[in-house]
């Protein structure tokens, strides 16, 4: 950005840092009322037999000409790449952190983004990310690197695995393009790089239950983290629950049978010992589902649904709604830790008939019950994940600018989808999510997207500080089966994809 194109105020702010640092200070970005100042230097290239430059972010000045000096984490070199970085740089160096946890931008030259990590106590250059995305490995990563680094393989079979967990690898060769063996050798690295972990993703609303969202602010003390996390773990029906930073203090999702039952669940709640010492305010909103899947706690499946097994009586000869066969519970017993356990070993492990659990997985699909077996990813480069709780306050506007946020909760991050969950909620009317923030980006980030590209809302984000109880499902799925996807097509802003057969 050339100095002529500055305002007066941060011109002569950006002057003043030249003369107080002895240094070249430039303005190389610009975004809403900040202007983003670097350091210059240099350093000699052996290859090219010359200097190169390189800058380094030094921090902000605002319109009013007020430098705000940028705070650097002590673990980290430059903090400024998820304001500034291409996306394709991005999502390279969530790929980068698979093999290298702790790298991170550390400097800007004419190569592209040099990437640094922390080894032995020391810091050192493992390669550069160019403009375009590819990472070009230090000399001495070149074999590691090229071993480890992801791919459109390991995408295709990632999505394979998240909507179809079950799929043979002959089936998983065919969908990545490659030999099954090479398809078993990507298979068996992906889980142990990316904590891959097979359960079933289960439709509650057949079980006849309803999903709520809880919310609670203490006013003043409020309970030991201990003392939150045995509190939620005694209560089967709490599927997650974690400790906030934002509006609220804790945020729950809970399975209840309708809205009655979820008042008085929560009225037992708040009347435990844990609880009720303390002034806090509960809001309580039913959620549906559009995306994504909360994964089941093994209490809820052994402490409620065992409640729902049938029993055959001459007055009950039939299962009615929402009851299970003692088969279907053995199933979802077995499977909710374990989604890609050996039929035959559940048979014999339980006394069933031969063939009789791969009968009942394949019934329990036709009746909704299993949606399909799936995967979620435990080792992400995630920061945090954020809630994002999105109220309509002009339906109209919203209709016009709603495919931006449709088109978001469907994205990829690279390896894995961006949302964990989205869906509607009911108090106040709107929406809920809940994203990823990875290693190098803001929290701020989507909301400030959001508040600026979709209109006739207002939204607000927590940040999910401490999961106490359940776990978040991050997985790739394909965006093709998503119910955003056909109405992103039908207002034209997307290109259609192909759709992939998971069978």
């Amino acid at each position: 950005m050339r100095k002529g194109k500055l305002p007066q105020k941060v011109a002569a702010a950006l002057e003043g840092l030249r003369r107080s640092r002895n240094a070249y200070v430039e303005v190389k970005y610009r975004k809403r009322n900040s202007f983003y100042a670097f350091e210059a230097t240099s350093r000699f290239d052996k290859e090219k037999g010359k200097p190169v430059k390189m800058t380094k972010y030094i921090g902000r000045i605002l319109d009013d000409g007020t430098f705000v000096e940028a705070k650097h984490r002590s673990e980290s070199f430059v903090d400024y790449l998820s304001r500034f970085a291409p996306d394709r740089v991005k999502r390279e160096l969530a790929s980068v952190r698979i093999t290298h946890e702790s790298a991170r931008i550390g400097s800007v030259d004419g190569n592209g983004f040099q990437v640094y990590a922390t080894e032995g106590g020391k810091d050192r250059i493992i390669g550069t990310i160019l403009e375009n995305g590819t990472f070009v490995p230090a000399a001495q990563e070149l074999q590691s690197a090229s071993r480890m680094a992801s791919s459109k393989e390991d995408e295709a079979l990632l999505t394979a695995l998240s909507m179809n967990a079950r799929l043979p690898f002959s089936r998983l060769a065919e969908i990545a393009g490659i030999s099954e063996q090479a398809a078993y050798s990507h298979v068996k690295s992906l889980e142990k790089k990316l904590g891959i972990r097979y359960m079933l993703e289960v439709d509650a609303s057949k079980l006849r239950f309803m999903p709520f969202i809880i919310f609670i602010k203490f006013e003043g003390e409020r309970p030991s983290i201990e003392s939150f996390k045995e509190f939620f773990a005694k209560e089967p029906k709490i599927q997650f629950a974690a400790l906030t930073s934002g509006e609220y203090d804790v945020m729950a999702y809970m399975l209840e049978e309708d809205n009655l039952q979820a008042g008085e669940t929560i009225w037992r709640l708040r009347n435990q010992s844990h609880m009720r010492v303390y002034k806090a305010v509960w809001n309580v909103s039913f959620f549906s589902h559009t995306y994504g899947y909360v994964p089941l706690r093994d209490e809820f499946i052994d402490k409620v649904l065992q409640e729902r097994v049938w029993t055959r009586t001459k007055e009950r000869p039939k299962p009615a709604e929402g009851e299970l066969l003692r088969r279907e519970f053995i199933l979802l017993k077995e499977m909710n830790s374990n989604g890609n356990m050996d039929f035959t070993a559940i048979d014999q492990k339980h006394g069933l008939g031969r063939g009789s659990s791969q009968y009942t997985y394949h019934k329990m699909i036709q009746k909704g019950i299993i949606k399909r077996a799936t995967i979620s990813m435990s080792s992400l480069p995630i920061r945090y994940s954020l809630a994002g709780l999105i109220a309509f306050n002009n339906v109209s506007e919203f209709d016009e600018t709603r495919m931006k946020l449709l088109k978001q909760i469907i994205s990829y991050n690279g390896l894995y989808s961006r949302f964990s969950i989205a869906g509607d909620m009911g108090t106040p009317s709107g929406g809920f999510t809940i994203s990823s923030v990875l290693d190098y980006e803001e929290p701020a980030l989507f909301i400030d997207y959001i508040r600026e590209n979709v209109k006739g809302i207002r939204i607000s984000g927590l940040i999910l500080t401490d999961m106490m109880v359940g776990s978040l499902c991050y997985r790739r799925y394909d965006m093709t089966y998503t119910t955003q996807y056909p109405k992103i097509l039908a207002r034209k802003e997307m290109e259609p994809i192909r759709p992939i057969e998971y069978s």
